[in-house]
């Protein structure tokens, strides 16, 4: 799905709005995979599931309305507003481990050092026997599959957006406020999953462009200004979701919803979209500028639904739909050009949100449909391992719509 020209909006299963203690088994908040068909509405989250999705915009579905000031905007809640970690998180572990050295015990509990890898992702049951759902940071384990309970986070809803912060551990993520209908820019830690700050985020602003933590660790995102009618890259204050205007993207107009990413080697960042017409492009955008420094346009055109990452030798990955089928492509940053690497027909959709690089063994990592953790050669697409993911509640399909994210290098 595209992102074009619209405040902050979402998109959800046709399901009732809310779970109660009756029906939270069937609850599907927290977001998921995006679809890519060109669309004039602006998605925030979207689901994991086939089910019919409906695009709602209307303000009973949390469209938030702000009016900017000067080239500096400010969140409707008070700067520094927090939410302590005893009022918005609790950690705990799963009390499955028979030997602490197994992969998910050191990984997860073994002194409170948790593994590499790690998601944010809605549990629609909660701990056995709850009837409450609730986002829950979880450990990975890619070899095995298995996953540990770092924490859970309460006070979220719908996922749309996020952006970590390897230096502070940090996880910055666009949600909705849970039982309000008000978008906020959660600050996580992803240690101890205190809630540093969740201040309002400005409703004539979408972020469709992504966000991202900059080497400088300030926080920047590419958005679509209502009120200017352009895209636009800012700064965020995390504190108070105050934005500063650094530079306008005067060439770029529509995104495809999570098909983001960041360079870290150039500090670019890279969408795909249209550019005004039917034909895609690579967009590549550098974020302390905002300068335009490729638009390279697509032989063709096919949905993009997930795996987008850079590569250690510049180039861009992404798993798209050819032919009804899931493939793993390189792209040519430069001319646009992709190249198959790999077909994925028997891994279910992969969820758009859920997917990272690892730079240190040069693999994609990704999840899917069939609630499997893939790893793959990101230079040739040989699968490296593919096992299912260790979830207490297997038949709830965890959505990962927070993200996955590696710590360190």
């Amino acid at each position: 799905m595209i992102t074009k020209h619209c405040a902050v909006c979402i998109v959800i299963v046709a399901c009732a709005p809310g779970p109660s203690a009756s029906d939270s088994d069937a609850d599907t908040r927290g977001d998921a995979t995006a679809a890519t068909e060109p669309s004039s509405t602006t998605p925030t989250p979207t689901p994991t599931t086939s089910e019919p999705q409906a695009t709602v915009t209307g303000p009973e579905h949390g469209t938030t309305t702000g009016a900017p000031s000067g080239d500096s905007d400010s969140g409707a809640s008070e700067p520094g507003e927090s939410s302590s970690s005893e009022d918005s998180s609790s950690t705990g572990v799963d009390s499955k481990c028979g030997d602490p050295g197994a992969p998910a015990c050191t990984a997860c509990n073994a002194m409170g050092q948790p593994t590499r890898l790690f998601g944010l992702t809605w549990n629609f049951q909660g701990e056995a026997g709850s009837r409450f759902a609730r986002e829950e940071l979880r450990c990975v384990v890619p070899e095995t599959g298995e996953t540990g309970l770092l924490a859970s986070v309460t006070g979220m809803d719908w996922l749309a957006g996020n952006a970590y912060d390897r230096d502070k551990e940090l996880l910055y993520v666009v949600a909705y406020g849970e039982a309000e209908q008000v978008v906020r820019l959660f600050s996580v830690h992803t240690i101890t999953a205190e809630v540093l700050a969740k201040p309002a985020l400005q409703g004539h602003l979408n972020w469709n462009g992504g966000m991202y933590v900059r080497p400088d660790g300030v926080l920047v995102g590419i958005t679509w200004n209502v009120d200017t009618a352009q895209e636009e890259l800012r700064s965020i204050d995390p504190a108070s979701a105050a934005t500063t205007l650094i530079a306008p993207v005067a060439q770029l107009e529509t995104v495809l919803q999570n098909v983001t990413t960041y360079d870290p080697a150039t500090d670019r960042a890279l969408m795909i979209g249209p550019d005004g017409g039917s034909h895609y492009r690579l967009f590549i955008v550098d974020v302390f500028t905002g300068e335009l420094h490729g638009d390279a346009m697509f032989a063709k055109n096919m949905p993009w639904i997930s795996g987008f990452q850079v590569r250690a030798d510049g180039k861009v990955l992404g798993i798209g739909l050819e032919n009804d089928t899931a493939k793993l492509f390189a792209i040519d940053s430069a001319t646009a050009a992709i190249t198959e690497l790999v077909a994925l027909p028997d891994f279910g959709p992969p969820l758009s949100t859920a997917s990272a690089y690892d730079a240190t063994s040069d693999t994609l990592l990704f999840v899917d449909g069939n609630s499997r953790i893939n790893r793959v050669d990101a230079k040739t697409g040989a699968i490296v391992t593919s096992v299912p993911l260790d979830q207490p509640s297997p038949d709830k399909q965890y959505n990962w719509s927070g993200g996955l994210h590696l710590r360190g290098p």
